[in-house]
C-alpha cells in the first residue's frame, strides 16, 4: 500500500517536473516544443525491481529480503531523482528571472534612448 502511494506520488512529482520545464523552456521565448535543454531532460533509469517467484507457497526469506533491499534502493534512487529535478527546477526558474530582469533592463534603456532621441529633435 505504501509503495502504491509513493509510486502514485513519484508519479505525480514527474508530470509537474515535465511540464514546469515545459513552461519554463516556452517563457524564455522559444518556440512551441523548443527548449534549451539539448537532447531533453535525462530519464529516470533505475531498474525497477521484481518480486521473487513463489512455487505452491514455497518462498525463500532470502530472496525475500533482497527483494526488500531492491524496493528500498529504488525508492531511494528515485526520491533522489525526483530531488535533483526540483533543484533544477529552482535553478532553471532563478534563470529565467535573470533573462527576464535583463530582458526588461534592455527595454527600459532602449526606451530611454529613444525618449532622449526624441527631445532633441
Amino acid at each position: 500500500m505504501m509503495l502504491k502511494l509513493k509510486r502514485k506520488k513519484i508519479l505525480f512529482l514527474l508530470g509537474i517536473c515535465i511540464l514546469t520545464l515545459g513552461l519554463c523552456s516556452a517563457c524564455v521565448g522559444y518556440a512551441y516544443w523548443g527548449s534549451n535543454l539539448l537532447g531533453g531532460y535525462p530519464s529516470f533509469s533505475a531498474f525497477r525491481p521484481s518480486p521473487p517467484f513463489i512455487i505452491s507457497g514455497n518462498y525463500d526469506e532470502y530472496r525475500i529480503g533482497s527483494y526488500k533491499i531492491e524496493v528500498e534502493r529504488f525508492c531511494d534512487e528515485a526520491e533522489r531523482y525526483i530531488e535533483n529535478a526540483k533543484n533544477d527546477i529552482e535553478e532553471i526558474k532563478l534563470k529565467i528571472n535573470n533573462v527576464m530582469n535583463e530582458m526588461n533592463d534592455v527595454n527600459d534603456e532602449y526606451n530611454n534612448f529613444i525618449r532622449r532621441l526624441q527631445m532633441m529633435r
